[in-house]
């Protein structure tokens, strides 16, 4: 663990946050050596570590005991990338770096001064529901059974510590301190189910999202509660942007103009909707960025140059470390969703002033943002290698290739005619669906959601040459509970045994036990009978020798520096 915390020393180098690696939390603990690597690298101690542990620890088991009385309502507990906040004004609120496996916390949510046990075990129950459903109002609504299970003398610590608190949503958590004991009137049908003594039930109405019955009298209370969690993250986003429109002005859209006339990276700039602002071709024409920039603030300018200083060092190392450019050929499809592309039809890397979690005109990247972008780079670039016929499966080895098609195969077809029946018709209505034809087998099907992966693959075995800390963490990024998406059990399965392949592309440490602990894969796949822990080890090492048939053409590529490190 020691040397995997100093190889991704980007863990620790934003300003205002640390980063806890899944890999590190062990039985509901810091790992030993990533506690004392985290204490001497950031301004936690080991109070704060004790007071990490009793609260996640306790978590875990809680976690565990609720998936155990009500599997319909809460997941086993799961293991996140925590992203540590120490000095919120200086971090966005809510930054997720690596979608959905990272959980974003405060370090005041785990000090005796700013909060309490209950309240500290509490974030992380309501941490977990804001992981599954991306909303505040609704995670808030998926933690309220929870309360239900606590004795008094834990509600009163936890109402103790939601007066405490510091967080940038505080008055979320002061509000729900102030109405504890009403929520408590609530009943839930495994947690606190109604007894015959109870009212009628006709004075109760349901809150489907958990699984609750309200008392009518208590419904708006609980409402406006739920209300004051989504209020309150928006006003926190809110403040953490007002510093910044206060340096709004057109200098500094002049300012960036001047810089792009006179550095002129290798980058196209677009708008919004796609149309290009400036080029770097025509690099004194800056009227259309600068009047797309209007307003533009002071720290948002200079954030803006070095993402495109960063797309450009990338993009230019890229080229320079190709044998035959003259190969290259337009991009198959055009992916904009990610916020950087390839041009249709120029050998150029797009960057929209629309990127995916940051308002390019007002406020500084994000923790990771330019490391993700400098990945996302060089993965499009890997893409036209891909296509160019630099990697692929080479002659030598086209039969193990299919043998190991045939094996992946043979594993998802035995394990359907294991599966319950119940699984049985929705696994062959989506195979059929895949291949647009009935299915008298899911193998083949199955397998080609993992083939149809390929050429990403491939492209981040490219990435591999020119990227290191910035590729671990873009791939890390990639895997994520599916658990409650609208995807079939065979679907997500698929999915994930893909998924799990960068796991590997990215070193990290014991990596089937970082998948299960951070999906949840056991309440998905394990206890419906799907794929015991086993078949699905067996599974991805299925996925494991089919990719890895694919090979680098090292003639394709000069032997160069990678790409100068993201700042």
């Amino acid at each position: 663990m020691l040397e995997i915390m100093g190889r991704d020393a980007g863990f620790f180098q934003h300003r205002g946050l640390f980063v806890i690696p899944a890999e590190a939390l062990r039985c509901g603990q810091i790992d030993a050596n990533c506690a004392t690597a985290l204490q001497q690298r950031t301004s936690i101690d080991a109070d704060w570590v004790a007071g990490f542990n009793r609260a996640f620890s306790r978590y875990c088991l809680r976690m565990d005991d609720l998936h155990a009385r009500a599997s319909d309502f809460f997941l086993p507990a799961r293991h996140p990338n925590f992203v540590i906040v120490t000095a919120p004004a200086a971090v966005r609120p809510y930054t997720q770096p690596f979608r959905g496996s990272s959980w974003f916390a405060y370090a005041s949510d785990f000090r005796a001064t700013t909060s309490s046990d209950e309240l500290a075990v509490f974030v992380l129950v309501y941490l977990d529901g804001l992981s599954r459903t991306q909303s505040p109002m609704r995670a808030l609504a998926r933690s309220l059974p929870y309360l239900l299970t606590l004795s008094e003398a834990q509600m009163t610590d936890l109402r103790a510590g939601c007066a405490l608190t510091q967080r940038s949503d505080a008055v979320a958590f002061r509000t729900l301190g102030e109405h504890l004991q009403a929520l408590r009137r609530m009943h839930h049908p495994d947690l606190a189910p109604l007894t015959a003594a109870a009212p009628d039930a006709e004075a109760y109405a349901p809150l489907r999202e958990a699984g609750l019955l309200v008392p009518k009298d208590l419904m708006h209370t609980v409402q406006g509660v739920a209300n004051v969690f989504e209020r309150a993250a928006e006003a926190a986003t809110h403040r953490y942007l007002a510093p910044f429109t206060d340096e709004a002005d057109d200098e500094h859209a002049d300012a960036l103009a001047g810089w792009l006339r006179q550095a002129a990276p290798q980058v196209l700039v677009a708008g919004a909707d796609g149309h290009v602002l400036w080029d770097p071709e025509a690099p004194a024409t800056t009227d259309a960025l600068q009047q797309a920039a209007t307003g533009i603030t002071k720290v948002a300018a200079e954030s803006l140059r070095a993402d495109l200083q960063t797309v450009s060092d990338c993009s230019r190392a890229f080229l320079a470390a190709l044998t035959r450019p003259e190969q290259l050929k337009p991009p198959s499809e055009i992916e904009a969703e990610g916020g950087t592309y390839l041009h249709a039809t120029r050998r150029l890397v797009v960057y929209s002033l629309e990127q995916p979690g940051i308002l390019t005109l007002i406020e500084p990247a994000p923790p990771f943002h330019r490391e993700l972008l400098a990945a996302r780079t060089i993965h499009e670039w890997g893409h036209l290698a891909v296509d160019a016929g630099w990697v692929r499966v080479p002659e030598a080895r086209r039969n193990e290739f299919r043998a190991a098609q045939g094996q992946l195969e043979a594993q998802f077809d035995a394990l359907l005619r294991a599966a319950p029946l119940s699984q049985h018709q929705a696994a062959y209505e989506a195979a059929s669906e895949i291949i647009g034809a009935p299915a008298d087998r899911i193998g083949p099907a199955f397998a080609h959601i993992i083939l149809q992966r390929a050429s990403d693959y491939a492209s981040n075995l490219v990435a591999q040459r020119f990227l290191d800390a910035e590729l671990r963490h873009y791939l890390r990024g990639n895997l994520r509970s599916l658990h409650d998406t609208e995807l079939g059990q065979f679907t997500q399965l698929a999915q994930q045994a893909y998924a799990f392949q960068y796991l590997l592309l990215a070193g990290i440490e014991k990596p089937f036990e970082y998948f299960m602990k951070v999906t949840g894969a056991r309440a998905t796949f394990v206890e419906p009978r799907i794929a015991s822990e086993a078949q699905l080890e067996t599974l991805f090492s299925a996925v494991s020798a089919l990719l890895g048939c694919f090979e680098v053409d090292a003639s394709a590529f000069r032997d160069l520096p990678r790409a100068p490190p993201t700042q």
